[in-house]
């Protein structure tokens, strides 16, 4: 499996470790560790445009929450979730993985969008007017990383 040197060695040795030894691993299972290192490379996005901002916060998010679809996903891949878990909380502790400020913005503008979908004409109209001005304060937002270490999962 291909992993970029940068993840391996964000995440620590034990997690390159545990990613080097594949050789006995079914391709199944092989392809299972792919999704997992794919969430954790979206984790380390640099971008802060508004796709690559949700993508880093969705990742962020599942890894995070640790529901039944991330142990699930781990386990198929023959991977411990909680020692997933310690690399990545280990990561944002030493600011390996950081978020910008415009990347947290993106998430608060995408939660009002969302809240739209079921509203009525009148109602989305005053939301848009809203999403105007959370736009414009996201292109005024600073792309520099934040201080706040994010340990929890965003909501």
């Amino acid at each position: 499996m291909n992993v970029s040197s940068v993840l391996l060695k964000t995440m620590g040795l034990k997690f390159a470790r545990t990613l080097a030894n594949d050789e006995k691993l079914e391709p199944e299972e092989k392809l299972w560790r792919s999704v997992v290192v794919n969430a954790l490379e979206d984790t380390m996005l640099l971008h802060s445009d508004r796709k690559a901002s949700l993508d880093k916060i969705s990742a962020h998010n599942w890894i995070l929450k640790r529901k039944k679809d991330f142990d699930l996903v781990c386990y198929y891949g023959q991977l411990d979730p909680d020692d997933i878990m310690e690399s990545y909380i280990k990561a944002l502790r030493l600011q390996n993985i950081r978020f910008t400020e415009r990347q947290v913005m993106w998430h608060v503008y995408n939660k009002v969008y969302i809240s739209m979908e079921n509203l009525s004409k009148d109602e989305k109209k005053i939301i848009r007017k809203r999403l105007d001005s959370i736009r414009k304060t996201v292109y005024a937002t600073s792309t520099e990383f934040t201080s706040t270490i994010f340990v929890s999962a965003f909501v």
